[in-house]
């Protein structure tokens, strides 16, 4: 990767970049990790450096109708008017501000830290430290 031309490329054209980077790291070391350990790690870094991290394949899930974060450990889904918990989590409350902050500057908005919460963003709520003790 020419990383004086960094500036010059579309976003699309510096994601393809970055995968052809991580996919050729891998191939280095491909005894290290299946091919789908591959794939999987390639996408897990695209969508931390350019998407939404975690929650990117929950925003492309068009059956999805809410999200909800209750912490960085507990995302829960509305499909079809019923909530469901996520395998999604975050490492940590720092990671959890990260993804949020880059939601809310897409949308136009502003997140100055307020007590453990946010308000609605999107198709997402999320809240810092867990909102609620168990749910449901």
């Amino acid at each position: 990767m020419d990383l004086s031309a960094i500036a010059q490329l579309s976003e699309e054209e510096l994601r393809l970049e970055v995968r052809h980077a991580a996919q050729e790291l891998c191939r280095h070391s491909s005894d290290l990790l299946t091919m789908g350990q591959q794939e999987r790690l390639v996408n897990e870094v695209i969508d931390e450096t350019f998407g939404l991290g975690p929650l990117e394949g929950l925003f492309a899930d068009p059956t999805i109708s809410d999200i909800l974060i209750n912490g960085p450990k507990t995302v829960y889904v509305e499909r079809q008017g019923r909530l469901e918990q996520s395998p999604v989590v975050f490492n940590d409350n720092r990671h959890l501000v990260q993804i949020v902050q880059r939601i809310v500057g897409r949308v136009g908005r502003r997140w100055t830290k307020p007590p453990p919460w946010w308000t609605r963003a999107c198709r997402m709520e999320a809240g810092l430290t867990p909102l609620s003790r168990r749910w449901p």
